[in-house]
């Protein structure tokens, strides 16, 4: 039996034509193999063994849930760093609303063709994540206390 791994979510392949028996979502593979397991707001690299050119980093959301970073800013953010970022609630349902807030429980995965651009794409979605607590923290210096 021999099984693809593949970026794709949403697109159907034929696996008779890519020589697959059967074809697995690295993101579906993530979420299920270790989306219990992974601990909150730190991001975690995720062997797959015996598929080259698979560089996968696993982020579960927790804290940050609260600066309400959309998934539009997480692509825009990760757009050009040679890796693509996908974004499961914490169900597990792929997640493709460019206005949706992140929540708490939300699992970020990171797949790239090398090491070098998984990381890349790691660090720009650390710099929004920065840029939004320093916005966040400004924001909640500003409020009255006891106020809202």
């Amino acid at each position: 039996m021999v099984v693809g791994l593949t970026l794709s979510t949403g697109v159907a392949l034929s696996r008779r034509d890519c020589g697959f028996d059967s074809a697995v979502p690295v993101g579906l593979y993530v979420r299920s193999s270790l989306g219990s397991l992974l601990g909150f707001d730190t991001w975690v690299e995720v062997p797959i063994e015996g598929f080259a050119n698979a560089y996968v980093r696993a982020y579960r959301v927790f804290r940050r849930a609260r600066l309400g970073i959309t998934l539009q800013e997480l692509v825009e953010a990760t757009r050009d760093c040679g890796g693509i970022l996908f974004t499961y609630d914490r169900g597990g349902t792929y997640v493709t609303s460019p206005t949706r807030k992140l929540e708490e429980g939300d699992l970020l995965v990171v797949v790239a063709p090398t090491e070098r651009s998984a990381v890349t794409c790691v660090e720009r979605v650390n710099k929004l994540f920065i840029l939004a607590e320093r916005v966040y923290t400004a924001l909640e210096s500003r409020r009255p206390p006891g106020g809202e």
